[in-house]
């Protein structure tokens, strides 16, 4: 799906105050009034058409889109250049493509952003609260006839939510919904709720019981703030997990986030681990370490494990190292034979 905006959790930089502000629509007017009920609303807007309907959320963290760009929300074109700088924003426009009462596409703009809807009708909803619009995306992902990037979209524009039950809402889906809402939530989770959410991660990567979502955990593990019960957690799943997928999931992610603590780890289940496919896919997940450290803890592998397959793989993947050590130990490999 293509992602048509882009979001900012950091704190830094001018944040803007146009709260719930409408937006400037080109080419149509707006029919804005004080929303009665957002499921009817929506329903009533394009009852015998095509309209789009919009309305803002205050987000979690700041949201951050092509300043000042027209936004075209029919056909492919969009205005804008994401190499500019760009305004943070604490609020959202929320956009709704609404047809014969069904989403059929979503959207999300900064307050400034102006909007052109090709000549389709337009409303604009004041008075949303986050609970109603929640309870709205919730409906939409966890509607299996609905299109995949809708569903995918619901979960995303939950997350970016201010209100915590945004994050208890996400918990309960990442648990009760089919696997699809499942991955996406646990994913929103770890990306863009906080410690909470990576609270609620360390809790699924124990509790979850299908093999292939436990292994998407390891990677959520890896996508907020550096949080060490984290580390751990990605430590313990490499080497405890039932399934040999999970463990080399698990082993390939620490190696990207847990630097030299993941070098000895992995180095431990390449030495010790009775599965040989999981103490190969660890010697890969040690080339995946910082260049140094990875051409060090390879050739230690390659001069002492026991298992010839082992140190084969090793030497493999020091011959795709850039790293000068590689070479110079490859060298005196080849001279020694």
């Amino acid at each position: 799906m293509r992602i048509a905006f882009r979001i900012l959790v950091v704190s830094l930089g001018l944040v803007a105050p146009l709260a719930a502000q409408q937006p400037v629509v080109t080419g149509v007017q707006v029919d804005a009034h004080a929303a009665h009920g957002l499921p009817a609303e929506l329903s009533a807007a394009a009852k015998d058409g095509i309209a789009w309907v919009g309305y803002s959320i205050p987000v979690l963290g700041h949201f951050s889109d092509n300043d000042g760009e027209t936004l075209y929300l029919e056909g492919s074109r969009d205005g804008g250049n994401w190499d500019s700088d760009r305004q943070q924003f604490d609020h959202v426009n929320v956009l709704l493509r609404m047809e014969k009462g069904a989403v059929t596409k979503l959207r999300m703009a900064t307050p400034n952003r102006k909007l052109d809807t090709g000549g389709v009708k337009f409303v604009w909803l004041e008075g949303v609260s986050q609970d109603e619009s929640i309870r709205e995306f919730v409906s939409l992902a966890n509607n299996a006839s609905q299109e995949r990037k809708v569903r995918d979209a619901s979960v995303m524009i939950i997350a970016q939510h201010e209100s915590p039950a945004a994050t208890s809402t996400l918990i309960s889906m990442a648990t009760t919904g089919d696997s699809f809402v499942r991955e996406k939530a646990a994913f929103w989770l770890g990306a863009h709720r906080g410690q909470d959410g990576t609270k609620a991660l360390l809790q699924l990567t124990r509790t979850e019981q299908d093999e292939h979502l436990r292994g998407k955990l390891a990677f959520d593990l890896t996508l907020g703030k550096e949080n060490p019960a984290a580390i751990d957690e990605l430590i313990w799943m490499a080497k405890n997990d039932a399934s040999p997928h999970v463990r080399k999931e698990a082993q390939f992610w620490m190696a990207q986030k847990a630097g030299k603590r993941a070098a000895g780890e992995l180095r431990q289940i390449v030495q010790n681990d009775p599965d040989r496919s999981i103490r190969r896919s660890a010697v890969f997940a040690i080339s995946r370490l910082p260049e140094g450290e990875a051409a060090a803890q390879l050739i230690q592998v390659a001069e002492s494990n026991k298992d010839p397959d082992v140190r084969k793989q090793a030497i493999f993947w020091l011959g795709q190292s850039k790293d000068p050590k590689a070479l110079d130990y490859l060298t005196k490999l080849l001279r020694s034979n």
